[in-house]
């Protein structure tokens, strides 16, 4: 069985997910990657038992894909006490105010995507930076809560 941390990555785009799934193993492989095409393949993984059981250190939602959108997706994650917590970002062409004005609404952070490999390797650094922060902010929160 694999244990290693899981990044779902989503788009509905074939070649955005082969350049993203390229250079994250470029950078690290010490994650097992998710690669969906929508918004209803990323919720019947979160809740399926393997979702469950090993939850997503980030999810990394396009936000036009077809049957379930980005911001839909995003919107039922956050309903949801399963997916509420879970971090996620969303990686777009967009450059819209209003699609980054709603990712803000839910704590999110939108990233364009970028436009040249050395751009892609950076945003790609910057995901896996994400990725160990969130980890130590949950691991303090929690040991702080823990205090008896």
């Amino acid at each position: 069985m694999n244990n290693k941390p899981v990044i779902v990555y989503a788009d509905d785009d074939p070649d955005d997910r082969e350049m993203f799934r390229e250079y994250l193993l470029m950078q690290s492989s010490e994650y097992e990657l998710v690669e969906v095409a929508n918004g209803r393949e990323v919720l019947l993984y979160l809740r399926s038992t393997k979702g469950l059981k090993n939850p997503p250190v980030l999810t990394v939602l396009d936000l036009n894909m077809p049957v379930l959108t980005g911001r839909e997706t995003l919107a039922i994650m956050k309903s949801e006490k399963d997916t509420e917590n879970l971090p996620v970002v969303v990686f777009t062409t967009s450059t819209s105010a209003h699609d980054d004005e709603f990712c803000r609404k839910f704590g999110i952070r939108m990233i364009t995507k970028p436009a040249t490999v050395p751009e892609i390797e950076d945003t790609v650094k910057e995901l896996l930076t994400f990725i160990t922060n969130e980890s130590l902010l949950a691991k303090n929160l929690n040991s702080s809560h823990s205090i008896g």
